[in-house]
């Protein structure tokens, strides 16, 4: 499966997303903190995340990692597992899952999405199945050989229920946390690419 998943994800600008960054590097944590902003605020059940970050990475590397669909575990946190379920060539269809939690509320999220890639700034996603009732939204990428900024939209409603006063603060930790592995995925292979 895993080679199918490679084959298929090579074919569709070279990898996946999903998901989310931060700069890791030892002295680097009070600037990168900086480069991350995310705000979530809900409307009735619907919670609506807008999130930027901006990274000292190609605006090229920034786009293959968020298309890197098959990856995405590896450096997101709380993702367990992120599966390009489309066969080469079709409509590409996402199958993720992860955990999510703020103070004592923990949930499991699992949602399939249909997504659209516009190769090199935009990716559209929009909730096919799974326990989100509603999840559609955008990752845009903007930038030149040096840097990039990203910005990420999502407006979600669970299709379970949440404390809330939790949920925003759940989405926030989640997103956040998200973006923080991102970004160290976007220095970790800027790193590499520059190493002879």
């Amino acid at each position: 499966m895993r080679s199918a998943r490679s084959s298929r994800t090579g074919s569709t600008t070279g990898t996946l997303v999903a998901t989310l960054v931060v700069v890791a590097v030892a002295g680097s944590l009070a600037r990168a903190n900086e480069a991350l902003q995310t705000k979530v605020t809900r409307q009735g059940r619907v919670l609506q995340v807008r999130a930027t970050l901006a990274a000292d990475t190609p605006a090229s590397t920034c786009f293959a990692v968020l298309v890197d669909f098959d990856r995405l575990e590896d450096f997101i946190p709380g993702l367990v597992s992120s599966d390009v379920l489309s066969a080469p060539g079709e409509p590409i269809v996402l199958r993720q899952v992860g955990d999510a939690k703020a103070a004592f509320f923990r949930v499991a999220l699992d949602v399939t999405l249909a997504v659209k890639v516009h190769p090199p700034e935009r990716i559209e996603f929009e909730r096919l199945d799974g326990n989100l009732r509603r999840m559609q939204g955008d990752w845009t990428v903007a930038g030149d050989e040096h840097h990039c900024d990203i910005v990420y939209r999502a407006d979600i409603e669970p299709a379970f229920w949440v404390p809330p006063l939790i949920g925003p603060r759940l989405m926030r930790n989640q997103v956040e946390t998200q973006l923080e592995g991102l970004l160290q995925e976007l220095h970790r292979r800027k790193t590499a690419g520059a190493a002879p």
